[in-house]
């Protein structure tokens, strides 16, 4: 009997530590989520401290420095630009034109995001040119 007693305590204790984990994850990554349009036109600095925000790399706007490492960039969709610096290597897929997917704190009086994490987004194989398309 004291066995079972145990085991519950136990399981009760697993699963209260596990709930209170999921719930602060969920506050600390609560991030807000914008087009680059619509951070690049707020005239106050935006509440939350967290974003995402999903773009293309402005062509011409890349700026490495492989010592440090520090890459700088543009992020455009299409109407407005964001500057972005990550402090980290560059993503092997990185490039003019790549979509990225970046997350980080946006300081508005520098106008730029520092990014805390960068994630280039591949072609799916099924887009890439010649392929998918029947050949017959």
């Amino acid at each position: 009997m004291g066995n079972r007693v145990r085991l519950a305590v136990l399981s009760l204790v697993v699963i209260a530590a596990v709930g209170y984990l999921i719930l602060t994850g969920v506050k600390q990554t609560g991030m807000q989520y914008m087009t680059v349009t619509e951070l690049a036109r707020l005239d106050h600095a935006p509440k939350a401290e967290g974003f995402r925000l999903d773009g293309v790399v402005a062509p011409g706007s890349v700026v490495y420095d492989q010592r440090e490492p520090k890459l700088q960039f543009k992020m455009t969709d299409g109407k407005e630009k964001i500057a972005v610096v990550y402090d980290g290597l560059m993503p092997d897929a990185f490039a003019d034109g790549r979509e990225v997917v970046v997350e980080g704190a946006y300081r508005h009086g520098d106008r730029a995001l520092y990014a805390s994490k960068l994630v280039t987004k591949c072609p799916s194989k099924y887009e890439a040119k010649g392929l998918g398309k029947d050949k017959s």
